[in-house]
């Protein structure tokens, strides 16, 4: 029996639904003075979301296999959403991000005092 191949790698994000995060590199991808480095050098930067969305191999196999949570790069977001449609999710993303975060600390510092 063959062993399963992961396709996951080889599939693409065709809709977004929602945006949990957003990261300016893979840290598991920089070697340990990278990451103990003072400033990020450009080449190592790789803008990333943790997108809720549905992935396929192509638009009909996202519709099928239905949602899921993944990291994705913004150039790979690129290949297969509408700028506008995109702009808006992020946009979206980053209007509540500020809020939710400010509302965190206040209520992460009450409960520590």
């Amino acid at each position: 029996m063959e062993d399963a191949v992961d396709t996951t790698k080889h599939e693409q994000c065709y809709f977004v639904e929602t945006i949990f995060g957003v990261r300016e590199c893979d840290a598991k991808q920089l070697s340990l003075p990278k990451r103990r480095a003072e400033v990020l050098e450009e080449a190592d930067q790789d803008i990333a979301y943790e997108v809720r969305g549905l992935f396929g191999i192509s638009q009909s196999d996202a519709d099928r296999a239905g949602y899921d949570t993944r990291w994705v790069r913004l150039r790979d977001l690129l290949k297969t959403i509408d700028f506008e449609t995109l702009d808006e999710a992020l946009g979206e993303y980053e209007r509540s991000v500020h809020h939710r975060m400010k509302r965190a600390r206040l209520q992460a510092h009450d409960a520590a005092n």
